[in-house]
């Protein structure tokens, strides 16, 4: 299993504001570098091996 948020990346701007960079973008959890530039909107978590059920 793999856990990732799904976020918009941004960056400091002039006179205390901020600029998008990237939009939905996948940040792994342990991206650490990239965690202060992120704002998450969703979780999302891949499963392997599942199978469905019928």
């Amino acid at each position: 299993m793999s856990a990732r948020a799904l976020a918009d990346r941004y960056r400091p701007g002039l006179l205390r504001t901020v600029a998008l960079t990237a939009h939905n973008v996948f940040v792994a959890w342990d991206d650490f570098q990239h965690h202060l530039c992120a704002l998450a909107v969703a979780q999302v978590v891949e499963l392997h091996g599942m199978k469905p059920v019928a």
